[in-house]
């Protein structure tokens, strides 16, 4: 099935970041950033309007990705979350927190992680493959399940 989109979302100058079309064409979703507050904007394309306004709070999102046609994953400040298109079930599917924790009191920084999506494992849709830096700069590949936050080391 084939939807047409308007040349004015296509043609348009992007003001904002971390746009994208919905994988059934239906809707544009898009980052939008105000002075404090950041929302993701969904636009309806078939009619034109605004679908949903949803206010995320004060983090910086890096990167938005379509799940599915109703559900989005979303990276902020190291941590993944995940949300429905009109604005309910959010929630946190990976956290900055490293999988096993120092109780050392002067090591404590060590504990935190910067996570990003690598690809969505369409061939699963249960999983997402993630990277994973820890506090010295090493990387690991990881796959994490978007409904129990489950991760199991890849690489």
């Amino acid at each position: 099935m084939s939807t047409n989109v308007p040349p004015e979302i296509l043609f348009k100058k992007p003001t904002q970041n971390n746009f994208s079309i919905s994988p059934d064409g239906k809707y544009f979703v898009e980052v939008v950033e105000n002075n404090i507050e950041i929302d993701i904007v969904v636009i309806d394309i078939d009619s034109y309007s605004l679908f949903k306004r949803i206010p995320v709070g004060h983090t910086a999102i890096q990167n938005v990705y379509w799940l599915s046609s109703k559900r989005l994953i979303y990276e902020s400040l190291g941590e993944i979350f995940a949300i429905d298109i009109d604005g309910t079930n959010a929630t946190l599917i990976v956290d900055r927190m490293a999988d096993q924790l120092t109780r050392d009191l002067y090591k404590l920084h060590e504990n935190i992680r910067v996570n990003g999506v690598v690809n969505l494992l369409h061939s699963n849709k249960n999983e997402i493959l993630i990277q994973t830096y820890d506090y010295s700069g090493y990387c690991s590949i990881k796959r994490v399940n978007i409904f129990t936050g489950q991760k199991i080391t890849v690489h």
